[in-house]
């Protein structure tokens, strides 16, 4: 009886559960528990936005195949054999591709080349530096611009202090990323070309297998740029990269259509023997640096800097007795080669130096006048035609900056004694009015020229006793009727004074038009004849 009376319990609470009233709400309307079917609201929910692009090496790089052809310096009327290189291309966006400018120079024809290798599209220099190392390169036709229409740009990034891990981009010729680990050692000075005043570039230890060649290869921290490789030596496993600072130094330029960085025109030497500084009436230690000399029209030389000034601060940085001041983050750099990759052309900077031993205080309004008005020219613009006369046999042409370089890859870094001469004592060229300095190269084997095969390779001072400013002065010069049939050329080389026949040269260069070189004169200025 008890099992049944709780067995009716059971069924008679269940019954009561089940019989419970519903809830309505006031409206009539079914509670939340109980779905309304007579009216219903969609709700849609918004797709969250996909992630932007990051950059990655084979959506942001590039190929740069180029064609090359220079002209011989040492023949300037005929060109070099074509040659051929590649290299990488980093995109910035807005269709400019960075890459390095001796991957370029010289180039005939130049192609993009897409990372997959599906597009090839004809490129152009868009700005080009050869003292940077850098160029900006985009497509030749606008047509081309879907070239770039997919690809992420890289952000410029930051420079990083000394130690910082890096990230070395490539892709392989299948289209397959390869990144690289690699730490940043050093920043030292360096000249991206040759003799050009250097930059301070860092020093990147990885391990890497080049797939185009040292150079090219963007330096990554955190999807951003921290630099572009101008070499790579797998024997050291170091890159040599343009920091960020010249990347954008480069870029603002690039965009005011500048002609390169600007520099003081000064040369220096330590200070570091207590026996010299005492003479120059200073401390037996401390700070400064030696001005040995002072470029004309440099911004050192209008504002007043003279041969035998200390120069002890930049821009209030001090500049100790070997000539470093101290960077917050690549720690002690050559004070003068800081000031030339993080300046730009008409900014002021004020320096303090030391002279007799009072300190004064000048400002410098920087420009490139010591080496835009060098009388040994530059002539660095981008497939450069080299100005040259011949006559008689006797090659004349201007001594230039791609002359010397020349010069010295064909006589392993040598150079004839009478060059150094002009290179040592240059201003003594320019104080007689030179505009640039005018050379006979080599000399053809003629009858103008028998007898003097071995007088070429030496300044031209004189034509007929009148100083020679330039070489359209000498064409002028050669032109010029004489009392008598001889031309006298006087030159810096052993026997100074060459005296050849007129009417000799003449036939010589009607001979020499026949038989191998059409266009005897090249100028900028004048006809060509």
């Amino acid at each position: 009886m008890l099992i049944r009376h709780i067995f009716i319990l059971v069924i008679g609470v269940s019954l009561a559960i089940s019989c419970k009233p519903r809830d309505y709400d006031k409206t009539g309307g079914h509670s939340d528990s109980q779905p309304q079917e007579t009216e219903k609201t969609a709700i849609t929910a918004e797709e969250p936005p996909a992630p932007a692009p990051v950059p990655e090496p084979t959506a942001s790089m590039a190929i740069v195949q180029v064609t090359h052809q220079a002209y011989n310096q040492l023949q300037p009327w005929q060109k070099e054999e074509p040659s051929y290189s590649r290299g990488f291309a980093i995109y910035l966006g807005e269709g400019r591709f960075l890459t390095v400018e001796r991957v370029i120079r010289d180039a005939t024809f130049l192609e993009l080349i897409s990372s997959d290798g599906s597009k090839t599209v004809p490129a152009s220099v868009a700005y080009s530096d050869p003292e940077s190392g850098l160029s900006l390169i985009t497509v030749k036709n606008p047509d081309d611009a879907s070239f770039f229409s997919d690809m992420v740009p890289v952000p410029i990034g930051k420079d990083l202090p000394l130690n910082s891990t890096v990230q070395l981009w490539q892709f392989s010729d299948e289209g397959l990323p390869l990144v690289a680990d690699g730490t940043i050692l050093s920043a030292e000075p360096f000249s991206a070309d040759n003799d050009s005043p250097a930059f301070l570039y860092n020093r990147i230890r990885a391990a890497l297998n080049p797939v185009t060649g040292g150079a090219t290869i963007p330096v990554i921290s955190d999807g951003k740029l921290a630099g572009i490789s101008l070499n790579y030596k797998e024997s050291n496993q170091k890159a040599v990269t343009a920091t960020v600072r010249v990347i954008n130094g480069f870029l603002n330029n690039a965009a005011g259509n500048k002609p390169g960085f600007p520099v003081m025109g000064i040369q220096v030497a330590p200070l570091t023997d207590p026996v010299f500084r005492e003479y120059l009436k200073l401390a037996p230690s401390g700070n400064g640096i030696y001005i040995t000399n002072v470029v004309p029209h440099s911004s050192a030389a209008r504002a007043g800097v003279k041969k035998g000034d200390v120069l002890e601060s930049i821009n209030g940085h001090a500049v100790d007795n070997r000539g470093l001041t101290r960077d917050p983050l690549l720690g002690p750099v050559p004070a003068g080669t800081l000031m030339h990759d993080s300046q730009s052309i008409g900014d002021t900077i004020h320096i303090t130096i030391r002279r007799d031993g009072k300190p004064m205080e000048l400002s410098l309004k920087m420009d490139r006048d010591a080496l835009d008005k060098d009388i040994i020219s530059l002539d660095r613009a981008a497939n450069a035609v080299p100005p040259y006369i011949i006559y008689g046999g006797f090659v004349f042409q201007k001594f230039t900056d791609p002359y010397i370089k020349s010069l010295k890859d064909r006589n392993d870094g040598n150079m004839p004694m009478e060059f150094l001469e002009l290179l040592n004592n240059k201003a003594d060229y320019a104080k007689e009015e030179a505009e640039e300095i005018v050379i006979i190269g080599p000399v053809l084997p003629t009858p103008a020229t028998l007898g003097y095969n071995n007088s070429g390779f030496c300044a031209v001072k004189k034509i007929n006793g009148v100083p020679v400013k330039s070489l359209a002065h000498l064409a002028e010069l050669l032109d010029k009727p004489g009392e008598s049939d001889i031309i006298e050329i006087e030159t810096n080389k052993v026997p100074f004074k060459l005296y050849v026949s007129r009417s000799m040269c003449d036939a010589s260069n009607d001979a020499l038009q026949r038989r191998a070189i059409p266009v005897l004169r090249r100028l900028p200025s004048s006809q060509q004849s």
